[in-house]
């Protein structure tokens, strides 16, 4: 679905069809409120279908820096927040780096320590990342991380050129089976936003947001749910 799809289901929904001034709505208004209904679908679609909103990306390593940011140091516009980052050396096995909180890096390194393989990161600041113990020399694509990406905001309502450098969006980054959950949300907003009743609209978004995770959240039968111990997995 494209944007003006979602927003004509979003009409539909609240059985007001027509534009504003004649209608209670004008569209601009409910765009708004598509962008930001779709980022909430995303936060609650994450954890049930998380291979959906996942991206790799690689990570160089500097030489004597401990910290790095998502955007000037990583060049990851669409960050939303890091699942998981792995060793990415040559020869030897992607074991993973352990994720820490700031009161427990005590445990994992002294202050001046380099030149060792690095074993922890943890969230420094917003969008920024600490890894640690810090290299001395520069490592180019030392390790691979594994990120939740922001699905970009609609800002048109058809996609006439197929382009996607173009940095024009008329439909959501997720599964066509969520789509119609945006113009359900978007109804609860505006519902929020106007004080009224919302349970109909409520079970309405129960009903899509079931069928929606039955059909997406199928894995391969032939895979393993067994892991191996923490001990062994990290570095």
């Amino acid at each position: 679905m494209n944007r003006k799809q979602i927003r004509d289901l979003a009409r539909k929904i609240m059985d007001e069809e027509t534009e504003a001034p004649e209608g209670l709505l004008f569209n601009i208004d409910i765009d708004v409120l598509i962008n930001i209904a779709q980022g909430r679908v995303e936060m609650e679609l994450i954890p049930y279908i998380p291979r959906e909103f996942r991206k790799p990306v690689l990570i160089s390593l500097v030489a004597a820096k401990p910290t790095y940011n998502v955007v000037t140091d990583l060049l990851l516009t669409d960050f939303l927040v890091f699942e998981n980052i792995f060793h990415n050396e040559s020869g030897k096995k992607p074991q993973g780096l352990q994720y820490i909180e700031p009161d427990q890096l005590y445990d994992y390194w002294t202050v001046g320590e380099t030149g060792q393989d690095p074993r922890v990161w943890l969230y420094e600041e917003k969008d920024t990342i600490g890894i640690y113990p810090i290299p001395t020399a520069s490592l180019a694509n030392r390790l691979k991380g594994f990120y939740f990406y922001e699905v970009p905001d609609l800002n048109e309502d058809e996609d006439k050129d197929h382009d996607p450098a173009s940095s024009k969006y008329s439909i959501p980054a997720m599964p066509k089976a969520a789509h119609p959950l945006i113009a359900v949300d978007t109804v609860r907003l505006i519902h929020l936003v106007a004080e009224e009743e919302s349970s109909d609209i409520d079970r309405i978004y129960a009903t899509y947001f079931s069928s929606a995770i039955n059909a997406l959240s199928i894995e391969p039968s032939l895979g393993s749910r067994v892991r191996g111990p923490l001990s062994e997995s990290v570095r």
